[in-house]
């Protein structure tokens, strides 16, 4: 993945998502490697350590989905998620679409809502 790719998915501008890349690199998660198709590309990989990492934060999520849906109840725990999922595409989908209108780069300023705070979500 190029790191142009994180921005992009994260909505945020690409100098915060270098600035993330570096420090997960700095931390032994990713590594850059040469392209062999563009010498000046240096695609993000992950490392061993990366991925064990992704492998207990993807452990601990469904831990936590897990709790959650055993205390509400699976099928309301499901409808919550499609719901919520629904929600969240409709307002990117808005959100993009008034940027273009503005003639505003997709990535530039946005937050994804998994990253604003509650808050914040609700002054939307």
């Amino acid at each position: 993945m190029r790191a142009t790719e994180p921005a992009r998915l994260s909505g945020q501008h690409k100098q915060i998502a270098g600035t993330l890349i570096d420090e997960r690199e700095t931390l032994g998660c990713v590594e850059r490697r040469p392209d062999p198709s563009d010498r000046r590309a240096k695609p993000i990989c992950p490392t061993g350590r990366g991925l064990a990492r992704l492998r207990t934060a993807d452990a601990i999520m469904a831990d936590l989905q897990d709790r959650h849906a055993r205390r509400v109840g699976r099928e309301d725990y499901a409808r919550f998620k499609r719901l919520f999922t629904d929600i969240t595409d409709i307002t990117r989908h808005h959100r993009g679409a008034a940027r273009v209108r503005r003639g505003v780069t997709p990535h530039r300023g946005a937050r994804s809502p998994a990253t604003r705070s509650p808050a914040s979500l609700r002054a939307s």
